[in-house]
């Protein structure tokens, strides 16, 4: 056997005891800078932790402020303290939320707490607008145990695409519904659910019914149409509107009852019954007459989803914007007197208009097929 010299072990090359203890050394101070840099005071898991905080923070004020935007655009633009307070308390990141209960402070001076105790946040953070002190904004009246409330949106300009241009002007809304009454007589607008979603496009516009906002309907969303429009001026514009015969062939010779109806509601089939059979040989077209029939001249509104009004549609929108030959006198003839408002219902050998050449006692009445008046259309949207 062999013998190692004290050279050759000398040769060898190792780790000292020196150096290995130099190693443990600096990876201690390593794991040490690592954990402080983990677990200090202002680590990695601390900020993780209070970026996490500050993410649900800021989506329980994003959610709230959906709510109150959603709550504002029902309203017309408006909202009331308790209504914020009930949107606070009850819709903060899913769970209930608490008000400090300092009464000397105003609603956007307190503080919200999420029930959890985790959230502590001011209220001014989450919405620091103009607030109405009562309910929206708006009356509430009760009738028979059913509580009615009259629609912001009634005196609303209509953009019904959303393209910018004013269409008409709202004058139903199947929301609410209503039953009413006026100097035109009464009229029930039906509550229907389920209609599509709406937003002011366009705040504060002057035009020939005062100073509204402008609504139009949330583009992709679906539902029925909410509300019943009337277009900004009869037929041929506000000045010089077109006159039409209602349907000068038939001079009472016709009965039509059985297949237009007065309701509200049934102006568009109403219109779309007559725009149908027009100019058939049941129904031919008149070529005598001092002016042309109603269904010739706005043939091409109806294709675009006009329609002249059922009798309650029109009352509904006399009443509403109190229409006389004193408020809208560009609709009188040279006595000063209301030129008839045709609607598309039929009574008997007639059909149902409007007129007040009695300004005291306006009235809508039934009238020869052969007479005359200006066509003011209607739309939903």
């Amino acid at each position: 056997m062999k013998k190692c010299s004290k050279n050759a072990l000398k040769s060898r090359k190792g780790i000292t005891l020196i150096a290995l203890v130099v190693t443990i050394i600096v990876l201690l101070i390593l794991a040490g800078i690592s954990i402080a840099m983990l677990t200090g005071e202002n680590g990695i898991l601390q900020r993780a932790a209070v970026a996490k905080k500050d993410t649900e923070r800021v989506k329980i004020i994003e959610t709230a402020q959906i709510d109150i935007l959603g709550k504002q655009i029902k309203n017309h633009g408006t909202l009331s303290e308790n209504e914020l307070e009930e949107i606070l308390t009850s819709n903060s990141y899913n769970t209930k939320g608490t008000l400090s209960d300092n009464n000397e402070q105003s609603i956007l001076e307190k503080t919200l707490t999420s029930s959890d105790g985790k959230y502590s946040i001011l209220v001014s953070e989450i919405y620091n607008g103009p607030l109405t002190t009562a309910g929206n904004g708006e009356e509430t009246v009760v009738q028979d145990d059913e509580t009615e409330t009259e629609s912001p949106y009634i005196g609303c300009y209509a953009d019904i695409d959303g393209s910018g241009t004013i269409d008409g002007i709202i004058y139903a809304d199947l929301e609410n519904g209503k039953n009413g009454n006026g100097d035109w007589g009464s009229y029930t607008v039906p509550k229907i659910s389920g209609t599509k979603e709406y937003r002011v496009s366009q705040t504060d516009y002057t035009g020939i019914f005062g100073t509204k906002d402008v609504i139009s309907p949330v583009e992709g969303t679906n539902g029925y149409d909410r509300f019943y429009i009337m277009s900004l001026s009869p037929e041929g514009g506000d000045s010089n509107p077109n006159i039409y015969h209602w349907y000068y062939k038939a001079a009472g010779n016709i009965d039509y009852d059985a297949n237009t109806s007065t309701d509200f509601g049934t102006g568009k089939n109403n219109t779309e019954f007559m725009n149908e059979y027009y100019g058939t040989d049941d129904y031919p077209e008149a070529s005598d007459g001092s002016y042309s029939d109603v269904w010739d001249g706005i043939s091409s509104e109806i294709t675009n989803g006009w329609f002249l009004p059922s009798r309650d549609e029109m009352v509904a929108f006399l009443n509403e914007f109190n229409i006389t030959s004193s408020t809208y006198p560009s609709l009188t003839d040279e006595s000063g007197s209301m030129i008839f408002l045709t609607s598309s219902t039929v009574y008997g050998t007639g059909y149902w208009a409007c007129c007040d050449d009695n300004p005291s006692s306006p009235y809508i009445n039934s009238y020869y097929m052969q007479d005359y008046g200006y066509a003011w259309l209607s739309k939903t949207f």
